[in-house]
């Protein structure tokens, strides 16, 4: 089922105040049921912007697309005419319960906190890990390291994933990325099925081998630039012990 809101009219219906209604001009978007969450929600209420009872469902998607930048999706149950307007968990875990008759409508077919992008998914992980580690974490999502294939995913990932703190030193500022160089040397990989690489951004002085262990990809900010280092960097941010460099990742499926 697909609902498209067109016209900013329709948000008057629900007591939005005169000034929005008499806006020239029209409020477009397209939301369609995440079959993620049928008969699930969130198991508290803390995601929660707006929830409000005995209200349709074209008028909840519309309350969800006057707040847009906050408002990721709706859950919304038929049965009951409740609507729960959902914000970004961002990496925080949602925990879900079951509810029969909910069903959640988002622009995005993605799972919540999760980014869409030419029909992959995306998601970024807070937590520093040396390479390896972070590939394995992504395989138990059912998911890999992001494998960046072209210029124009590579400028939309790069200030999307851009680690919070980036200023200076650069170590501040690295995630890791999909490839690799563990077979013949010189030559690299997108590690979830071994594919050569038909795109890349390298830094100018990369790849370099600096090490012998330099088998690994990542992505220094501000630039967004790729660079080769070492698979057993690991993190060495308040949470985990480590030695040098603290890295991120995104995911992608």
């Amino acid at each position: 089922m697909t609902i498209t809101v067109t016209h900013i009219s329709i948000l008057c219906i629900i007591g939005i105040v005169q000034l929005v209604c008499n806006t020239d001009g029209f409020l477009e978007a397209i939301f369609s049921k995440n079959i993620h969450y049928q008969n699930l929600i969130p198991s508290h209420g803390g995601f929660y912007l707006v929830e409000r009872l005995d209200i349709s469902l074209v008028e909840c998607v519309s309350l969800c697309v006057l707040i847009r930048l906050e408002c990721v999706g709706v859950f919304y149950n038929q049965h009951l005419k409740t609507c729960d307007l959902m914000s970004n968990p961002g990496n925080v875990e949602l925990l879900l319960k079951t509810q029969s008759g909910s069903e959640y409508f988002s622009e995005n077919l993605c799972e919540i906190g999760w980014y869409h992008f030419n029909n992959n998914c995306y998601f970024w992980s807070l937590k520093s890990m040396t390479w390896e580690n972070a590939r394995v974490s992504c395989l138990q999502k059912a998911a890999h390291l992001a494998e960046i294939e072209s210029e124009p995913e590579n400028t939309w990932i790069i200030p999307k994933f851009k680690p919070s703190e980036c200023n200076s030193p650069w170590n501040e500022c690295t995630f890791w990325i999909g490839g690799n160089g563990f077979g013949m040397e010189g030559l690299f990989v997108w590690s979830s099925d071994d594919r050569p690489l038909d795109f890349t951004n390298w830094s100018p002085v990369e790849p370099n081998s600096y090490s012998a262990d330099d088998n690994c990809f990542a992505v220094v900010n501000p630039g967004g630039e790729w660079v080769d280092f070492e698979p057993e960097i690991e993190t060495d941010s308040k949470h985990n012990s480590g030695s040098t460099t603290p890295f991120q990742f995104p995911w992608s499926r």
